[in-house]
């Protein structure tokens, strides 16, 4: 039985609520991926299809007000790995850091990774800034955030699939991942066990304001 699509004037009533509140633009070439993601989100909900999904969001305002997290959670796409871009973080280390360093003793390098996903770019830097650390005393702290609250908590868990992490190199896979106590599970979970101390926090941030939503959800996550 052949699904019913989603209409141009549909795809633009999702677009524009999308782009009002994340900033992101949904050209018409994204209206496919659009409507196999609401048709996902139709069949969760149980209703026949896209359009059925459509007269629910914009008919009742207390439903969209409901609804509206899972619409902007399923508008981004989200891809990271660990050391993804391993030429990234060897400048970090070799040449950006020690060039702070000396322009800024003493002083905390912060860090904000924006649109962190699932958090793996943020928990490499962490590995990163701590491995340095043992070259020279200094105060770091990580921001990461990003617009989907999906990622965020897979981020705040912190625990991951065995074969995901394997880009981390082992001598770091060692000292900063946990495997789990059932090796049939094939998990682990960031838990470095070094002295250094920093936080890293894991919010939702408006990107319409500039400023973090009073609502958003914020994760310290100490390591000592």
């Amino acid at each position: 039985m052949q699904q019913a699509e989603l209409t141009s004037k549909q795809f633009d009533d999702f677009s524009t609520i999308i782009a009002d509140r994340l900033g992101i633009k949904m050209p018409a070439t994204k209206r496919t991926m659009l409507q196999s993601r609401l048709l996902r989100r139709s069949r969760e909900l149980g209703l026949e299809d896209v359009h059925a999904y459509h007269e629910r969001f914009f008919s009742d305002p207390e439903v969209q007000q409901e609804e509206l997290e899972h619409l902007l959670n399923l508008a981004t796409t989200n891809k990271t790995d660990f050391f993804r871009e391993p030429d990234h973080f060897e400048f970090l280390a070799q040449q950006a850091l020690p060039a702070w360093r000396a322009r800024s003793p003493g002083g905390p390098f912060r860090v904000w990774c924006a649109g962190c996903a699932t958090g793996e770019e943020a928990y490499t830097l962490s590995m990163v800034l701590m491995e340095q650390q043992l070259r020279g005393s200094f105060d770091f702290t990580i921001l990461a955030t990003d617009v989907s609250t999906r990622v965020l908590e897979k981020a705040m868990a912190a625990t991951y699939d065995e074969e995901h992490a394997s880009p981390i190199p082992l001598t770091l896979r060692k000292k900063y991942l946990l495997r789990s106590r059932d090796p049939s599970v094939g998990l682990v979970k960031i838990a470095p066990r070094s002295a250094p101390t920093y936080a890293l926090v894991i919010s939702i941030f408006s990107p319409k304001t500039t400023e973090f939503a009073p609502n958003s959800m914020s994760f310290f996550f100490a390591m000592s």
